[in-house]
């Protein structure tokens, strides 16, 4: 209900390997690895300004997910959850897609 899913994977990574369902789509870095510097005032959108509200990050495998969840707690948000699998899986385990867990594709797949 009030979890928000953030996708902070490349706009390329969500056209090739589709999306959850629902998602806020902020990416973390574009497709040059260029850091977005406005990712944690994005989310706080997506929350809409609520900090509180529960937010889980997921990336392919794990290790911007990590990274972008230091990120919003340093920012104040007090309820963050990283899905360390990934979509593609890790060490973690299989991740997302290989749980069959609910996606949609999106051939546009615009940012949040």
């Amino acid at each position: 209900g009030d979890l928000v899913i953030v996708d902070e994977r490349t706009q390329n990574e969500w056209r090739e390997t589709a999306v959850v369902p629902g998602d806020a789509r902020i990416s973390l870095y574009n497709i040059w690895a260029v850091p977005n510097d406005d990712f944690t005032e994005q989310v706080l959108a997506a929350v809409g300004g609520d900090r509180d509200r529960p937010v889980a990050l997921i990336c392919a495998t794990g290790g911007r997910s990590s990274l972008a969840s230091r990120m919003l707690r340093d920012a104040g948000f007090s309820h963050v959850a990283d899905i360390s699998e990934g979509m593609q899986g890790s060490q973690a385990g299989i991740g997302w897609l290989s749980r069959a867990l609910p996606i949609e594709y999106c051939g546009a797949c615009d940012p949040f």
